[in-house]
């Protein structure tokens, strides 16, 4: 079948959705993959060049005109000595002070020469019908494909200069050598046929290429992109627009039994607000000692030699298993919230801070508190369901029956009241507080009790292997 592709977008929301499938390929088809790739990635380190010569001729002139001034900077040492037994006391970070020479952009005469000399995406665009006349690889390639190569260099220098502006580490974009470019796009309307239970989508250039359907291809297509993984396998992508979001129930009109809470956690992935308790499985623990066999076997390899190259597809292998069984682990919990409940309130937790404060940085990682609230957000879209975060600051101190504070550390499990009495699971507690808090901050009232749903046993863990029955 022909797929259709997407026409203009207008101002109603749509559901953008994509749609992985492996591609079954010959030999002969990877290495005309491997070849694509790299041409895209010697053509988008070419751009950047360009783009960096210009500004470095843009700013030689503005040091010939003398439209430069200097300033005092004031830095602060990332380098901070740490407390030994000489310096008992911790040390404090060192204010450094820089000369540095900032260049005047707001002059007319700066503004005319930042014109002649600039760069960007519409002026390579433009530029690509000289450059493929006279390089006859880069004219090899497709335009639309060229175009998605500079698209793709325009967001990273977008991003670079949003960073610079709200004072965050700016990371220049940097040359991609072949081991850093896997991807390449397009944005132009592909053949897909799928006749006899064989499904393929036709590349310009390189002709028909199998690709396992494992599920249906639904909505209209609007982008294409191939990508080669670590293990060495390859993938291709839809980008598919599946049209309006579904409307959701109005927050007043959902019933209580619909609003849930759920504490994230390392032993209990997630506690519910009625009791439910969702397993968190250890795929990481699973599969180390596999992995740490496999690692082993890669470092006795001669690095560059084909023997490593082979070991370090394992390697990548082995990985790619982890995470996707980590995927299919959070997108079956995902589905069930989101099919049990309308209004899913979760803890907006700063990851980045508990791994570096915390001794659990891998078992924090392995759990994937993250990945699981953006997949629960992400199927909530197309259920109709809510999903609201909520500040988790003391939501395992506070007391869910009284708001009193009950001070207690990690290592103390249950949540026992001295001023109401209440004794109840920690997780339990903190979930409770959860749902309450954010119903509080949605102006909605607070139901005191949590009935237990019938779908699963009051108060036992779920399995959602593959789910909760």
């Amino acid at each position: 079948m022909a797929s259709k592709f997407a026409k203009k977008p207008t101002n109603k929301p749509h559901t953008v959705r994509t749609y992985k499938y492996d591609l079954i390929l010959n030999q002969i088809e990877k290495v005309g993959l491997q070849y694509v790739l790299q041409t895209c990635q010697r053509f988008y380190n070419a751009a950047l060049e360009e783009r960096i010569s210009a500004y470095k001729q843009y700013t030689e002139e503005l040091d010939k005109r003398g439209l430069y001034h200097y300033e005092s900077v004031q830095k602060t040492s990332k380098k901070v000595p740490k407390k030994s037994k000489k310096t008992p006391v911790q040390a404090s970070p060192v204010e450094l002070h820089e000369v540095k020479k900032i260049y005047d952009h707001t002059s007319p005469e700066a503004k005319e020469l930042k014109k002649k000399y600039e760069v960007n995406y519409y002026t390579q665009a433009a530029a690509l019908t000289l450059i493929r006349a006279e390089d006859q690889v880069i004219n090899a390639l497709p335009r639309h494909m060229l175009n998605a190569v500079l698209y793709k260099l325009d967001l990273a220098f977008n991003a670079f200069f949003k960073r610079c502006k709200t004072g965050q580490t700016p990371g220049f974009p940097r040359f991609k050598g072949i081991h850093q470019f896997k991807s390449f796009e397009f944005r132009h309307p592909l053949k897909i046929e799928n006749s006899a239970g064989v499904s393929q989508v036709h590349i310009p250039n390189l002709g028909w290429v199998r690709f396992n359907q494992y599920r249906p291809l639904r909505g209209v297509v609007k982008s294409v992109y191939f990508r080669l993984q670590q293990s060495g396998k390859w993938t291709v992508n839809f980008s598919v627009d599946l049209g309006g979001t579904p409307e959701k129930i109005p927050l007043d009109l959902i019933p209580d039994n619909q609003i849930v809470g759920g504490d994230l956690g390392l032993n209990i992935l997630l506690y519910l607000s009625n009791d439910e308790k969702i397993e968190r499985v250890r795929f990481t623990k699973n599969s180390e000692k596999k992995l740490a066999k496999q690692q082993r076997k890669l470092s006795r390899k001669k690095k560059g030699s084909n023997g490593y190259k082979r070991q370090r597809a394992l390697v990548a292998k082995t990985n790619d298993r982890i995470a996707n069984q980590r995927l299919d682990y959070l997108r079956k919990v995902a589905v069930y919230l989101v099919l049990h409940y309308k209004l899913i309130f979760l803890e907006d937790l700063n990851v980045k801070g508990m791994v570096q404060g915390l001794n659990y940085g891998k078992s924090i990682y392995d759990a994937a508190w993250s990945l699981l609230v953006s997949l629960v957000q992400f199927k909530a879209e197309s259920a109709g369901s809510w999903v609201v975060k909520v500040d988790p600051r003391d939501t395992s101190q506070d007391c869910s029956g009284c708001g009193k504070l009950v001070p207690k550390d990690l290592t103390v499990r249950i949540h026992s009241c001295p001023y109401c009495g209440l004794i109840l699971d920690r997780d339990l507690n903190a979930a409770m507080n959860i749902r309450s808090r954010g119903l509080r901050e949605l102006g909605l009232s607070v139901s005191t009790t949590d009935e237990p749903r019938s779908v699963c046993t009051d108060g036992e863990s779920l399995s959602l292997s593959p789910v909760c029955t």
